[in-house]
């Protein structure tokens, strides 16, 4: 083959490539912008991406009929819309299927899910972790007897934010919600608070109100007028559609002044600390555990001690039971715990943000369009593994590598399945044609 006609050929397969790429990446960015107004969940994608597996079929049918292999005519709609199709489902993560919020000190949710989300976990262990929280404390206190009262849980709460205040704690925050049931004691909680000298950050309830609006409940009158939004933080964590906890939400659209306990903590520590974009933090663990130690624990211990567990630390004190315990990637952990987690990402900048929608896309277009272009070749069956088997690795290992020095998620199911499955695809359909069909793409 002459130099002449070779240039020619590989004119013409960039052409078809860009023929290929640049509507498929317009619809993607399409979708990537409007997404969040189109798909409350993500399985609501399938009102796209139905009729473009018709589309994909009717030119697969084509294809058959005319009994030609080559990358152009009906090949070239058919491969664009089968990649429309896994565009689509990257662009809105439709292998999870659906994704509940979940207040973690509630319980679990239900395990709902198409895809187990934890097959994606991996990457943690390229991740870079969190620096260590220094400047964290944690206190758990065991769940009370059912029988217990307003007035003995608000007096404890009093007694260590007074023990907190007394030795030189930069602030404390309880993880978890007062409620609105008066007590005898909200006059004297008040008084400490005010009293304090210190921030006291109080947790609260986020539910779903009439038409599904979500709003904040309020506290009991007596103690409402002691914890201003300003020292409140909501407690909803992000569960994955397998039950995890894998994000924090920081902020609740709809609802004015509502920050994660774990943003109103992180501000007060560092106020000038850079944030992720969006709503929503993807944390990562420190190696060091930050202390931690049960409130019995911290009651006998000497003053001498309590000065050095205490000053100079943020307090974060949450409760101790099996119904606070929830699946992370990192284990299982109580809910203070996954707050600790949060804030110690925040202060050190060390959260996961997703790679932008043509990361996977560029990869999974070029691999896709050279397995068509040599199965139209009659590329052999090994050389075909081997570019498919070549393509999976660079998207494994490109992965790992954004995660670890960018601290950037990098999907890598969506591209894998679909070079595999047009793989398949194409070699079936050359069986089927025969030698006959196979012409120079």
């Amino acid at each position: 083959m002459s130099w002449r006609t070779r240039f020619r050929d590989y004119r013409e397969q960039l052409i078809a490539a860009a023929i290929l790429g640049l509507p498929l990446a317009a619809i993607t960015w399409i979708l990537d912008t409007v997404s969040g107004a189109l798909t409350a969940q993500p399985w609501h994608v399938l009102w796209f991406m139905g009729p473009l597996a018709v589309a994909a079929w009717i030119a697969w049918r084509q294809v058959m009929k005319r009994g030609a292999l080559r990358v152009r005519g009906a090949m070239l709609v058919f491969l664009g819309c089968y990649l429309a199709v896994f565009s689509f489902a990257v662009a809105s993560d439709l292998l999870v299927w659906k994704r509940s919020t979940v207040a973690v000190d509630q319980a679990q949710l239900a395990r709902n899910w198409l895809l187990p989300a934890r097959w994606g976990d991996w990457r943690y262990r390229f991740a870079r972790p969190a620096p260590p929280p220094d400047r964290l404390v944690v206190i758990t206190i065991q769940k009370p007897d059912t029988a217990a009262t307003p007035e003995e849980l608000r007096f404890d709460v009093a007694r260590l934010v007074q023990i907190a205040a007394q030795n030189g704690a930069r602030g404390i925050a309880f993880d978890f919600y007062f409620g609105q049931k008066p007590s005898n004691v909200d006059a004297f909680l008040c008084t400490v608070v005010k009293n304090a000298g210190i921030p006291v950050i109080a947790g609260q309830r986020v539910v779903k109100g009439q038409a599904g609006r979500m709003f904040a409940e309020r506290y009991a009158p007596a103690i409402e007028p002691c914890f201003p939004d300003e020292r409140r933080g909501h407690l909803i964590a992000y569960a994955d559609a397998d039950g995890v906890i894998r994000q924090v939400v920081l902020r609740i659209s709809g609802i004015a002044d509502s920050t994660s306990l774990s943003l109103r903590v992180a501000s007060l520590l560092d106020p000038d600390r850079p944030l992720p974009p969006g709503n929503l933090l993807r944390f990562v663990e420190s190696r060091d555990t930050f202390p931690s130690l049960p409130s019995e624990t911290l009651a006998g211990l000497p003053a001498g001690e309590l000065g050095g567990v205490l000053h100079g630390r943020w307090v974060l004190v949450g409760e101790r039971s099996p119904a606070e315990m929830f699946h992370t990637p990192f284990g299982d952990r109580l809910g203070v715990e996954v707050h600790a987690a949060a804030i110690g990402a925040l202060l050190g900048g060390a959260w996961i943000e997703r790679a932008p929608w043509w990361s996977g896309f560029f990869i999974m277009v070029v691999a896709c369009y050279l397995i068509a272009a040599l199965t139209a070749q009659g590329a052999s069956r090994q050389k075909l593994l081997l570019v498919a088997f070549a393509s999976s690795i660079l998207v494994v290992g490109g992965a790992a590598l954004a995660i670890r020095f960018w601290q950037v998620w990098l999907d890598v199911i969506y591209p894998v399945v679909a070079v595999w499955l047009l793989l398949g695809l194409l070699l079936v359909l050359r069986r089927r044609l025969g030698g006959a069909g196979l012409r120079a793409s």
